[in-house]
């Protein structure tokens, strides 16, 4: 019976450790995209516009509107804008890059809007 009560607690210690882990990881992810400048953030959005679904394939969100933790997932790519951008990197680079790392196929630019009419 001790035996048992030693295991449990050593399961929830390490239940708790990782989740803590993520949960920072998860913060740095989005303290990174959260402190982009409004310029910067102008950016990082009309990327996200460019490469359109999430990329994680388990969510049916844009990637401008998720928030997703999946692998390839928004707040991998999200990160990985920020701090592209942030280390002064080109938004056609950026792309070039994404697309590269995350097998994101054809991106093309999003058609710009006309909200005169």
């Amino acid at each position: 019976m001790k035996k048992i009560s030693i295991l449990i607690v050593v399961l929830i210690a390490v239940f708790l450790l990782v989740g803590c882990q993520t949960s920072n990881q998860q913060n740095k992810g989005w303290q990174e995209w959260d402190s982009l400048t409004p310029s910067q953030r102008t950016t990082a959005e009309e990327i996200t516009n460019v490469i359109g679904p999430c990329p994680c394939n388990q969510c049916s969100l844009t990637l401008t509107d998720c928030t997703c933790d999946h692998p390839q997932g928004a707040l991998e790519i999200k990160t990985a804008i920020a701090e592209d951008i942030k280390s002064g990197k080109s938004k056609d680079d950026i792309l070039e890059g994404l697309k590269e790392k995350y097998k994101l196929g054809d991106l093309e630019e999003a058609p710009e809007l006309d909200i005169s009419k």
